[in-house]
């Protein structure tokens, strides 16, 4: 769970920002969204396993699970508050696949046993092919995108995304009881750029995709210099 209060740290710090530069309602969800939701799935697992190797990740894929359950159901919400209310947000977010399918997920590792092998054998087919499945709606969302914006309010929230994110990170867990691979990977898994799922909750619910989109772009890119500062500092 210290990862994940790491995320919602840093998409509250994100939201605080945007409310105090007075950018309005949809920035701060905005700000919010990509601050909470990393790209620590196909991107984070694969630094991962570059810097750290096998032994991290176990620890790594727990990290991921929780975090994206959280930043799902935090994504959802906020978006489904800002259009439809409380109630709304409710109904928004007992209707997304990604929040729907965690208890089925969670079952063979919760009790211990053993998936049939079909199920195993698509449900590796189906994380294999979430990283160029991600690429393409990174490309379908550029594509879509009129221009990308790098004015002020995008570099404020990729600061918040890869700036702010891995300083929570390396304080925090400093201070969690975390070390070795654990520590090390939860550092590294805080410090990813913005997810593109972000960009696709934005599109879905109009809360300035444009805006999103070029986060998403922005740290994917920067995340090259941020990443590789974080891993030396291992």
């Amino acid at each position: 769970m210290t990862i994940s209060a790491i995320y919602l740290i840093t998409g509250f710090i994100g939201w605080l920002a945007a409310t105090m530069l007075g950018y309005g309602r949809n920035m701060a969800i905005a700000f919010l969204m990509t601050g909470v939701f990393g790209n620590i799935g196909n991107f984070g697992l694969a630094i991962i396993n570059f810097r750290l190797g096998d032994p991290a990740m176990e620890s790594a894929t727990i990290y991921m699970v929780t975090v994206n359950t959280v930043a799902f159901a935090v994504c959802v919400m906020a978006a489904g508050w800002l259009r439809n209310g409380g109630f709304g947000a409710l109904k928004i977010l007992f209707r997304t696949p990604g929040f729907v399918i965690l208890p089925f997920a969670l079952f063979f590792p919760m009790t211990g046993l053993t998936p049939p092998l079909m199920v195993s054998r698509i449900a590796g087919l189906l994380g294999n092919a979430m990283i160029p499945l991600m690429l393409l709606a990174l490309g379908l969302q550029l594509r879509e995108t009129k221009h990308l914006d790098f004015g002020i309010p995008v570099l404020v929230a990729s600061a918040v995304r890869l700036v702010v994110g891995p300083v929570i990170a390396f304080g925090l867990i400093s201070i969690s009881g975390l070390s070795g691979y654990e520590a090390s990977s939860g550092i590294l898994q805080a410090s990813m750029p913005a997810a593109v799922i972000a960009s696709i909750i934005a599109t879905e619910h109009d809360i300035v995709p444009n805006f999103v989109t070029s986060v998403v772009f922005l740290t994917t890119l920067l995340s090259l210099f941020s990443l590789t500062l974080v891993m030396a500092l291992l």
